[in-house]
């Protein structure tokens, strides 16, 4: 009898571990000085008001940012202005020299349609475009954005070529969502929320959402204050004060910067070798 409650007993004690390995919650990642989330401002496509507009607005309020620059966008009178947000703690990133993107987009033309493009020509263009932003800030360890958010060209997924090109050690993509497990992210292809005409208190509340899941928020701009997929100077603006003021409890750093720490942390919860 006593033999029959032990068997029991240790079967009850094994039904109780595994059901608690299958509900656990993944293990949380910890921020630098204690924050309770990070926030990535990342801009595409190396814009005019980003020189004019975001950029000093990141200044003022003593923010950086990440600026993915497409090759053909830069103008030789304003490098040396790219130069100095470099200078000034700015990401500078591999947005590609042409910004190909599929051909179902009315302002694709067919030279620079992703479905035209081989997986060897596109490698050679982010190589060019590593070149130009080396003559522009001196690095050479670079991270990437997918245009259009497109990860396939010639109809073959580059994702996992770019993880083994050593181009890069990192990758944003697209999608609103918030990471919230770490060991189910992949560093090639991290989500981020393209925002269009949105207002402050909106992206403050996608901010506040990444600090309730003690997670990562990745913003994807466009035009600012102007241009296209803009969003309104004012609305940026009131983003910026915010994360100012509550730097105690966001950590708000360069993409580069953020995935380092992700890789690391990713590391020490045994999701990487």
């Amino acid at each position: 009898m006593v033999t029959m409650k032990i068997k029991t007993l240790i079967a009850l004690a094994v039904l109780l571990y595994i059901h608690s390995q299958s509900t656990a919650q993944p293990e949380k990642i910890s921020w630098p000085d204690g924050a309770k989330a990070a926030i990535c401002l990342t801009y595409d496509d190396a814009m005019e008001t980003h020189l004019d507009i975001a950029i000093p607005d990141l200044n003022q309020y003593g923010l950086r940012g990440t600026f993915f620059l497409q090759g053909d966008n830069i103008m030789i009178d304003r490098i040396w202005e790219w130069r100095q947000a470099s200078l000034k703690g700015h990401e500078l990133g591999n947005h590609t020299a042409f910004h190909p993107c599929s051909e179902k987009l009315d302002f694709i033309t067919p030279e620079f349609a992703a479905e035209n493009y081989t997986v060897d020509r596109f490698l050679r263009e982010l190589e060019v475009m590593n070149t130009l932003l080396f003559a522009i800030d001196g690095k050479k360890e670079r991270t990437y954005a997918y245009t259009c958010g497109q990860t396939e060209f010639g109809g073959v997924s580059i994702i996992d070529t770019l993880r083994i090109s050593g181009l890069f050690f990192a990758a944003r993509g697209s999608g609103r969502g918030i990471v919230e497990d770490f060991r189910t992210l992949d560093p090639f292809n991290v989500p981020s929320g393209g925002y269009e005409g949105i207002k402050g208190s909106e992206m403050i509340g996608y901010i506040e959402k990444a600090e309730q899941a003690g997670g990562l928020g990745v913003f994807t701009f466009h035009g600012v204050g102007g241009q296209y997929i803009s969003v309104t100077r004012e609305a940026h603006q009131e983003l910026l004060s915010y994360l100012s003021e509550n730097r105690d409890k966001y950590w708000i750093a360069p993409f580069h910067e953020v995935m380092k720490h992700v890789i690391s942390e990713r590391k020490r919860i045994g999701r990487d070798e």
